[in-house]
């Protein structure tokens, strides 16, 4: 997980989308495999960073980071379970479904994922 970090936070702040895009790809690729806690604590540094892609004006990027909302909402829910959090990305998420078909069908898989990962057990 230590190299794709390093290669995110080098490159996401970047101006040219294509470096965005690279990293939210890397990002994302990685949601499912790495150690829980480890990931948590790197999405919780970098989460705000992160839902201000959704404003990126690179179409590209916005479906990106859509995509990686969805993989974080699948394999990472309690990241987004605290209620602060959980605010701020619907907000983001319900805004973004208005963009382009390719973000809204990100944005509503992030919401079903987010949705089946939060649902109670009996």
């Amino acid at each position: 997980m230590d190299p794709v970090v390093q290669f995110v936070s080098g490159n996401i702040q970047l101006q040219d989308w294509k470096n965005k895009y690279a990293s939210l790809m890397a990002l994302g690729s990685i949601a499912e495999g790495p150690e829980k806690m480890k990931f948590y604590e790197m999405l919780m540094y970098s989460l705000q960073n992160l839902l201000q892609m959704f404003k990126d004006k690179n179409a590209k990027v916005r479906e990106a980071i859509s995509w990686v909302m969805a993989r974080i909402s699948e394999h990472h829910a309690d990241v987004l379970s605290d209620p602060s959090i959980m605010s701020q990305f619907i907000f983001c998420i319900l805004d973004a479904v208005k963009d382009r078909p390719r973000i809204s069908n990100q944005c509503c898989s992030a919401i079903m994922k987010l949705a089946s990962s939060l649902e109670p057990t009996s």
